[in-house]
């Protein structure tokens, strides 16, 4: 199907027509647009306002930002859904695993459980009036297929460590009297929430605006190319018939209309028209028999309603009746896969209405009331993706683009997290291959960085390559030292003192002081003997015993190792160049904590360090090289490396974190013909935060098996505890 924008004249939802008041319905509809915008948002719905919001919420200014909408405000899927909020609690999880894994899987309906909480918080610290109703919601089974389809997804989510304590099962007669529905074989009932989306999103952005956030509707982007003038920081011109806006970032929140303007979607995101129907209850559903659960009525694989009951007595009906219509000869042909919401199919709003009449408890051959039963009909366009799951993140190959689309009908149980924030930390991470080719960013991969202590395996390699190991007859494990930032406990003091003993030196002729020590039970005993920390207890001693056996094997004077100009610092600036793939002298350097130079370059630079370690480890083993750099940077890998060779990592004081990683199918997943690097910096340098980060971003890429990164998930999703052992926060 040819990609499209959306059509002109679509139906209106029930949410709106009860919004035609909101201001900016049509603003800016006739005006030029701005010749440029730092940040340009493709789309107003959730996804579009949401993520101009919470960029205002980072500290964005509003100005900065504009939106652009092809129809009115908040005309997309965003404004026409059924208003459910409902998280799916494991029907999904067979489906999602059978692409993504048991793992994946099973976060990612954990996620939308999340998101419920999310919502529900953000609107009561706002007090959104947008008909907000936590509830709880029934997925009801008619078919002896779909009872068994539902229990085997039930049982396999709980096999793969899936939570359904809260959800409830009931069978037989008990099914029956719990939803109010003849027929019903079994059902199950969790946590869900139903809403009037169109006020939801019209809260959000007229609070963007409120902040500066421009909004330009019934203004189509009909094309984005590359920027055409030089001299200037924008990356995009993004074409529109008021006229063409140079953009930095363009976000596209255009959902099943992405590959209209991003070509390479063509055929993954499909359009998916559904159909809602708004009904006015007879008495059997009507006052104190109103119904108080949504519902999902479930008949086969894809056959299904879903049932709405609103806070003003109104029952949304959603579905496009395929029970009934696999039976009619007149079913529309080719409904679904469209882009068109202008029109609606009498066929289905009929069938929808005999389906509904099925849960009231009147005789059908009683005449409905003037003003009862079927009262609107409306249509939207789901986009769809073959996996299930949305397009979210930087487009590959299109610096400067990104991407939150294609929720597949689940956009209000997966766009939205996060309602109170207390802090805000800065991330900014590189990953790379061995040439530097940057693979994935996140922030500023170029931001200058003092790497601080994560740059002692070029350090550790600059001394290996003085031949000082050799001369001295220094190990692996005094290896690991060098390149360490240790903890200052006996067993690194009594290793650092050996290591002066084999080289002939002393700890007077160290060049760094004493200080408190990293680990607290040593600082505790510290402080109960009243000790007094010399320079042999700092956590940089190892590198320090190596710059004198480096110095040493070089000949050079012990008493100025420390010194920039000293021969060992001048290989060590050689080195570092390098090893980041820099000209000879290009890093910039400065005086680290422990009175060493320490550099600063390009935060990609890092993961190229750490890549180049990596690499050199594969080709010693991989080939058995001989060759003398190759040796030395798969000694210094080996020395360091924790997970069975997987990997080598080292933190740098004020957030700053290296990782060199050695090829596997892992790698050659994310784009890598061999090894990836990976560096990261905290803005503000908190090391909580820098831990998160690295942990998530691990994660992420699937570096190692699933068991090393559950290990690291008290770090990827920190609880912090008051006093008494209560998590904060919530």
């Amino acid at each position: 199907m040819k990609p499209s924008l959306p059509y002109d004249s679509s139906t209106l939802s029930i949410w709106h027509r009860t919004t035609r008041s909101f201001p900016h319905l049509h603003a800016n509809h006739l005006a030029d647009v701005p010749t440029s915008a730092k940040y340009l948002i493709i789309g107003s719905g959730i996804s579009g306002v949401l993520s101009a919001w919470k960029l205002v919420e980072s500290g964005i200014k509003g100005d900065e930002i504009l939106i652009i909408e092809a129809r009115e405000a908040v005309s997309g899927a965003s404004g026409r859904n059924a208003g459910h909020i409902r998280p799916d609690a494991f029907r999904g999880f067979l489906e999602y695993a059978a692409f993504h894994g048991p793992e994946q899987a099973r976060k990612i309906l954990e996620n939308e459980r999340r998101v419920l909480e999310d919502i529900e918080e953000f609107v009561k610290v706002h007090n959104i009036d947008c008909d907000f109703n936590l509830t709880t919601t029934f997925e009801v089974c008619f078919s002896d297929k779909f009872v068994n389809k539902a229990a085997d997804a039930m049982g396999a989510y709980k096999c793969a460590g899936g939570d359904v304590s809260q959800v409830e099962f009931y069978e037989g007669e008990e099914a029956k009297v719990r939803t109010r529905v003849p027929g019903a074989l079994c059902a199950y009932e969790w946590t869900a929430a139903s809403n009037h989306p169109g006020r939801l999103v019209q809260w959000i952005l007229n609070d963007a605006i409120s902040k500066g956030v421009k909004l330009w509707t019934h203004c189509p982007a009909t094309k984005v190319v590359k920027h055409q003038s030089a001299g200037d920081q924008f990356r995009w011109d993004v074409h529109t018939p008021r006229g063409v806006v140079a953009t930095e970032t363009v976000i596209h929140c255009t959902n099943a209309y992405a590959a209209y303007l991003v070509p390479e979607l063509d055929q993954f995101i499909i359009p998916n028209r559904a159909q809602s129907h708004a009904f006015i209850p007879r008495h059997s559903l009507s006052g104190e028999n109103t119904l108080k659960s949504t519902m999902a009525l479930r008949y086969d694989v894809g056959s299904f309603f879903s049932v709405n009951p609103l806070l003003n007595g109104t029952i949304i009906f959603g579905g496009t009746g395929i029970r009934s219509l696999s039976e009619n000869p007149g079913a529309p042909s080719g409904f679904m896969q469209t882009f068109d919401d202008t029109t609606y199919s009498d066929v289905i709003a009929e069938n929808a209405k005999r389906e509904f009449s099925g849960l009231c408890l009147e005789p059908r051959d009683v005449p409905l009331r003037h003003g009862e039963g079927l009262d609107h009909v409306w249509t939207g366009i789901l986009g769809m993706t073959p996996d299930g799951v949305p397009l979210v993140g930087p487009i590959e190959g299109l610096e400067g683009q990104w991407i939150c689309a294609a929720f597949n009908g689940h956009g209000m149980a997966g766009i939205f997290r996060g309602g109170i924030v207390e802090n805000r930390h800065g991330v900014h991470a590189a990953i790379v291959d061995a040439t530097g080719h940057l693979l994935y960013t996140v922030g500023d991969p170029s931001r200058l960085t003092l790497v601080r202590s994560a740059a002692k395996p070029a350090q550790g390699l600059a001394i290996v390559e003085t031949g000082a190991l050799e001369k001295f007859n220094l190990d692996d494990a005094d290896l690991a030292l060098i390149c360490a930032s240790h903890s200052s406990e006996e067993r690194h003091i009594s290793r650092a003192r050996n290591i002066l003993t084999k080289i002939g030196a002393h700890e007077e002729d160290l060049q760094c002081g004493g200080h408190f020590p990293i680990s607290k039970n040593v600082g505790h005993a510290w402080i109960k003997a009243d000790f007094t920390p010399t320079a042999i207890c700092s956590n940089c001693s190892g590198k320090h015993v190596g710059m004198i056996a480096g110095s040493k094997a070089l000949g050079a004077d012990v008493q100025t190792y420390h010194l920039p100009t000293h021969p060992m610092q001048v290989r060590v600036k050689k080195t570092v160049d390098e090893v980041c793939g820099l000209n000879e002298g290009e890093s910039k350097w400065g005086l680290d904590g422990c009175n060493l130079p320490a550099p600063a370059f390009p935060l990609h630079c890092l993961g190229r360090m750490y890549a180049v370690f990596a690499a050199g480890a594969s080709e010693h083993k991989s080939a058995g090289s001989t060759d003398t750099s190759t040796r030395s940077l798969s000694r210094v890998f080996h020395a360091m490396s924790p997970f069975q060779g997987l990997l080598i990592g080292k933190l740098g004081a004020d957030g700053c974190y290296g990782i060199g990683v050695r090829a596997s199918k892992q790698t050659e997943k994310l784009g890598s013909s061999g090894v990836i690097g990976i560096a990261v910096k905290v803005e503000d340098g908190n090391v909580g935060i820098l831990y998160s980060a690295v942990a998530e971003i691990l994660e992420q890429l699937e570096i190692g098996e699933p068991s090393m990164r559950d290990a690291l998930a008290p770090f990827r999703t920190r609880q912090i505890r008051n006093t008494v052992g209560v998590v904060t926060g919530q």
